[in-house]
């Protein structure tokens, strides 16, 4: 993916902090423009599997009004209909001080278009999620198949695991921090670092990604197909009782 900013808006909120919001994308060759955003900016939300505390996977997701003001920008709801679901990216940076850092990335989601049936300017509600839900749409497969074309034993590193299935869902890329993901304290050998390293337990802990492989007896001989990027990102939840989130631009494991 090869994604250029096509719209811009910079704001403050009511205590001062300085926004900007940006819409990405894919294979844009244009020049960016500004937008208006509605009263109240954004409006963030995280959500789990209706699990409660039991949640392993915290998705967040991204909601705005944009103020639709010439037929330039109207075009932009009819490319939104059309596109795939990582067409168009939404990134959030702001400034704390010491200049904007990427606080907040996502996909936004082009089956979830609404807008107003009304002169200019109208409102325009955009969605935007941060990729953990079309993870469940997406099938785990790193080429362990053997000349067979049955699952074959490959070990991966928890650390490793996390990578491939971010890689998978596509974000990883456009993730600015030089550090993406923070572990918890608790899960590294020493206290001092919060990053992937060789310091992490998850580094040093691997699995069979057999592991990962549904079977099919049901039929003649036997079948077999992938569990979901969400399922295996789910399953290292589990066996580390850890939660798992966008938080300040990173995607922490805790």
């Amino acid at each position: 993916m090869a994604y250029n900013t096509r719209y811009t808006c910079n704001f403050a909120d009511l205590y001062g902090m300085d926004y900007k919001l940006e819409i990405l994308e894919d294979g844009y060759v244009g020049q960016s423009s500004d937008i208006l955003l509605g009263a109240g900016g954004f409006r963030q939300t995280y959500s789990g599997n209706n699990r409660g505390v039991g949640s392993l996977i915290m998705g967040s997701k991204v909601e705005f009004q944009m103020q639709i003001t010439n037929s330039t920008e109207k075009q932009f709801i009819k490319d939104l209909a059309l596109s795939g679901d990582r067409d168009f990216v939404c990134r959030i940076s702001r400034d704390e001080g010491a200049g904007h850092y990427q606080y907040w990335i996502g996909y936004i989601i082009s089956d979830l278009v609404t807008f107003q049936d009304a002169p200019f300017p109208f409102s325009f509600n955009v969605v935007a999620s941060d990729g953990f839900g079309l993870a469940r749409e997406i099938d785990y497969t790193n080429s362990v198949w053997d000349a067979n074309n049955k699952p074959s034993d490959v070990y991966r590193r928890h650390s490793e695991l996390l990578v491939e299935c971010f890689s998978l869902i596509g974000l990883l890329d456009e993730v600015t921090n030089p550090y993406p993901f923070m572990i918890a304290d608790t899960l590294l050998k020493e206290t001092d670092q919060k990053v992937f390293a060789t310091v992490s337990q998850l580094y040093h802990t691997r699995v069979n990604t057999k592991a990962f492989v549904e079977y099919d007896t049901q039929g003649e001989g036997v079948a077999y197909s992938y569990k979901s990027v969400y399922e295996v990102l789910e399953e290292i939840c589990k066996t580390w009782n850890a939660r798992l989130l966008q938080y300040n631009g990173q995607f922490w494991f805790i």
